[in-house]
């Protein structure tokens, strides 16, 4: 966490953070209510101006993705945190990534557990379109393994985006 008290005010006083905060730790119980995730693991983050608000490491299997806005963390795109209650998780390092090379799409990223989805994961295997309403989507592919906690998963990750 910060410790310049100027810095902290004006970040805890930002309502466009604050109201982030809020929606990354309310959009982590929906995920986690209709099981779109679970309590291995998984993150959820935004982009605010500068700001990155990302759910903490243990989000899921302590907390049982029960966060308060508070909880959320606020880290500057260098992955320093600055506000919030706990530390960044190993796989934090796909967020920033997919945030520094794709910002300009959109501004938030979920990593999540859905049961059904993991099967394919597990048995790296693309997941066909098993519903009418999912068709127009493809045949969603899987990247390649790497180490949650290095850089080659921000990289399988991104270049998986790319195509």
């Amino acid at each position: 966490m910060t410790t310049d008290p100027q810095l902290l005010d004006a970040i805890r006083s930002n309502s466009d953070l604050n109201a982030m905060r809020a929606k990354v730790a309310r959009f982590g119980k929906v995920l986690f209510d209709r099981h779109l995730t679970d309590i291995a693991g998984g993150n959820i983050s935004a982009r605010v101006g500068e700001y990155i608000c990302i759910s903490p490491r243990y989000s899921g299997s302590a907390r049982q993705w029960q966060l308060t806005p508070e909880d959320v963390l606020i880290a500057d795109k260098d992955m320093n945190v600055l506000d919030g209650a706990g530390v960044i998780s190993r796989e934090a390092k796909v967020h920033f990534r997919l945030h520094r090379e794709f910002g300009e799409y959109g501004t938030g990223v979920v990593h999540a557990h859905a049961r059904n989805i993991l099967v394919f994961a597990a048995m790296n295997m693309a997941m066909p379109p098993v519903l009418e309403a999912t068709q127009k989507f493809g045949t969603v592919p899987v990247v390649s393994y790497a180490p949650a906690h290095g850089n080659g998963l921000a990289e399988s990750v991104a270049g998986g985006i790319r195509g």
